[in-house]
């Protein structure tokens, strides 16, 4: 490495140590056009003080002193203060104390007597590696200060998309709430049931967010579907029935236009599939049906059951078990049934008021 104009960085602050005050005279003398400040210690004990109540970038030490030498100065140095250009003096090193040197990282070694032209060039090289080191060191915390700025605002920002995400999915129920009452409330209630029953089957965590939005717009088909249909008190006749069983392709062909909603797709068409393949609208059987389908299968039909409709009033959590028994390996998961069925009813009432408050607490027409 070349050497380092004073003109191009700071001059450095030098400490000298030597028991001979001739040498620390002369040194000191030697320093001043290359040197911001110039200190002197007399010997072991006076060096360490004075490292540890002033802050330098170079030192030059006497190798051996009475009561210590250069190595206990430069030991102290090492656990006290970073970066920092350690010159060893000696007339006659040893060589077991010039590898304990190497060890302790000393910048150079100076064999007395040394030019005035060696000195200087020792303690601006030593202190060019100082001031590299540092630089080196001031642009990592700038540029991990700056990724941990970058990071935050991009989760800050990913937080705000998430939050406007879900604003917007919640509004598109309430929405669908105006066509056919009560679909916002079954569909904050559906969305509850089946993340309960998934985090007792222990669903991948990673897909749980899917599964919650896929739950909440699982009906979002039905706007295609008219409102005669939708609002029909009776039974509808085949080709009403045909149309309205067209929500779930509608339902996934709205999904897949949004980028964040793709993976919502499968779980929407498929979530009136049966196990026995009896489903629509593309009758799969069996688990070919994807398990958030068939884990909403159930959570829908116990929003069914215990809903009033408009052909019959809310049923009890003892007939949903009994239906839920019944239709096991026919319109059910045979496994998430028996889940389901191990699952307390008063976690289901705990979940479904839960949910209405949710819903109405979003919907400020709910139940108007």
């Amino acid at each position: 490495m070349g050497l380092l104009s004073p003109i191009s960085v700071p001059r450095p602050n030098v400490l000298v140590v030597d028991d001979e005050p001739t040498i620390c005279d002369a040194v000191a003398e030697a320093l001043p056009t290359i040197a911001a400040k110039v200190a002197i210690a007399a010997n072991t004990a006076e060096a360490i003080s004075t490292l540890d109540s002033d802050r330098f970038d170079v030192v030059l030490c006497d190798l051996y002193m009475p009561g210590g030498g250069g190595l206990d100065v430069l030991q102290h140095a090492s656990r006290t203060q970073l970066d920092l250009g350690f010159i060893l003096m000696t007339g006659k090193p040893q060589v077991n104390d010039i590898v304990a040197a190497c060890h302790l990282h000393a910048a150079d070694i100076l064999l007395k007597p040394f030019s005035l032209e060696s000195l200087q060039t020792a303690v601006q090289r030593a202190y060019a590696r100082v001031f590299h080191t540092r630089r080196e060191r001031i642009h990592r915390n700038q540029l991990r200060s700056g990724l941990r700025h970058r990071v935050i605002q991009l989760e800050d920002t990913k937080r705000q998309l998430r939050d406007s995400y879900r604003e917007i999915i919640e509004a598109m129920v309430v929405i669908l709430d105006h066509s056919e009452h009560e679909t916002c409330a079954h569909s904050f209630r559906v969305r509850s049931y089946a993340t309960y029953l998934a985090a007792e089957i222990n669903y991948p965590t990673d897909q749980l967010p899917t599964l919650s939005t896929a739950a909440l717009l699982h009906d979002i088909g039905k706007v295609a579907v008219p409102d005669r249909i939708l609002l029909k008190p009776g039974k509808l006749d085949p080709a009403e029935t045909l149309l309205l069983q067209q929500h779930a392709v509608i339902g996934e062909q709205i999904v897949r236009r949004s980028a964040m909603l793709q993976d919502c797709a499968p779980i929407i068409r498929h979530h009136h599939e049966r196990w026995d393949g009896k489903g629509y609208p593309d009758g799969l059987v069996g688990d070919k049906t994807p398990l958030g389908a068939r884990l909403f299968a159930l959570a829908d039909t116990l929003d069914a059951m215990t809903s009033d409709r408009c052909y019959r009033a809310a049923l009890s959590l003892e007939q949903v078990h009994a239906e839920i028994t019944h239709c096991s390996g026919q319109q059910f998961d045979p496994d998430l049934a028996r889940v389901f069925q191990s699952v307390p009813d008063h976690r289901w009432i705990e979940l479904r008021n839960d949910a209405d408050a949710q819903a109405a607490s979003f919907n400020p027409f709910l139940g108007e």
